[in-house]
């Protein structure tokens, strides 16, 4: 497979929205664990943890996001911080520059255009497809004065 040739693919470009267009559960997305405990308080933070423990069975911050997407009182909470509410935007244009950089998509586009048969050709492991009787001790060869114990 000649790896030199590069082949062009068609990428889209989003234009990322306005501050105020940016729905409330994206912005979310860009803040962290810490954000959230400074908004809302540890006491409060650790009662959404429990109640998405008793839920799921364990815990993870985007249970917790996705609860606190649907409370009007934290929307408000966070539309009174306008500092931390930037740096999620912030967040967010930086990491919607990143998805827009034509040589990343272009890259990712060949990489997966290169392993397209390499994927294809994969088979799994071995074991998985050799019957049990080509690894018998009869049929292997081995030296007639070895012992086995």
């Amino acid at each position: 497979m000649d790896y030199d040739f590069v082949k062009t693919f068609p990428v889209k470009m989003t234009e990322p929205k306005a501050f105020d267009e940016l729905p409330f559960s994206k912005l979310l997305n860009y803040l962290t664990r810490d954000n959230i405990i400074e908004l809302i308080g540890f006491p409060n933070f650790n009662s959404l943890n429990e109640q998405v423990r008793q839920q799921t069975g364990k815990v993870s911050l985007p249970a917790v996001k996705k609860m606190l997407a649907d409370n009007v009182q934290f929307q408000v909470v966070l539309d009174e911080n306008p500092v931390m509410k930037q740096q999620a935007y912030n967040k967010y244009l930086i990491a919607n520059t990143k998805a827009n950089d034509l040589t990343r998509q272009q890259q990712s586009k060949q990489v997966s255009w290169l392993m397209n048969k390499p994927k294809k050709q994969f088979l799994g492991c071995v074991a998985k497809h050799t019957p049990p009787e080509s690894n018998s001790p009869e049929t292997t060869s081995r030296d007639e004065d070895s012992t086995f114990t």
